[in-house]
């Protein structure tokens, strides 16, 4: 059963999504899985901009003042041009593209990331249906390892695409004493000039957003 565990969720000028919150070190990892979906240019936009939203995983990427990492996997359209590639990002630092990562419309994609200490952390790729599997290590500042991030990006100030539905399943976040659900996370909606873009509901292990 899906709930809103948060019935006034929080906003976000740049994500959407399921934030886990809790003390320094309670998160080492964290997992999900999803079907890549086709984007499209929202309603009465033109066409011939770029458009993108990423379906993301992290640890410490909203809250922690110090580190914080990001990875997933960015879909943008552009003159009907539909385009699809794995990412990593730290911070302090910046993006890094990974052509090699093959994705299509309709793939079963998994993305587990997990700190190996508190400025490294390595993502898995994998593509259920092709078998593909890739591993990137990442390096950021330290690492509060109090949070974990279940989101879509817009890349702000790219505007974002039209994604209908995604649907975020097997999802949970890794800690010293075992897998924790999503249960008690925190709600954010996208909301870019006072208009709220999408709609977020959740259950133990999936997160569903909505473009409104």
């Amino acid at each position: 059963i899906k709930s809103r565990t948060n019935p006034q969720p929080q906003f976000s000028t740049f994500l959407a999504g399921a934030i886990l919150n809790g003390t320094a070190g309670m998160f080492t990892g964290a997992t999900e899985s999803f079907v890549v979906t086709a984007p499209s240019v929202p309603e009465g936009q033109d066409p011939a901009s770029l458009y993108s939203t990423a379906i993301a995983i992290g640890i410490d990427w909203q809250f922690c003042s110090t580190g914080g990492t990001l990875s997933g996997i960015d879909s943008s359209i552009q003159n009907g041009s539909v385009t699809f590639v794995a990412f990593t990002s730290a911070f302090p630092g910046g993006f890094n593209f990974i052509s090699d990562f093959i994705i299509s419309e309709g793939d079963n994609v998994t993305m587990s990331i997990t700190a190996t200490n508190a400025t490294s952390s390595t993502t898995v790729f994998t593509n259920q249906s092709t078998n593909q599997t890739i591993t990137e290590a990442i390096t950021s500042g330290p690492l509060c390892l109090a949070e974990a991030d279940f989101l879509i990006d817009s890349f702000d100030p790219t505007p974002i695409t039209d994604f209908g539905t995604i649907n975020i399943t097997g999802a949970s976040a890794e800690t010293p004493s075992g897998s924790l659900g999503l249960l008690g996370a925190t709600i954010f909606d996208l909301q870019q000039n006072g208009t709220t873009l999408t709609s977020v509901t959740i259950s133990n292990s999936s997160v569903q957003i909505t473009f409104l």
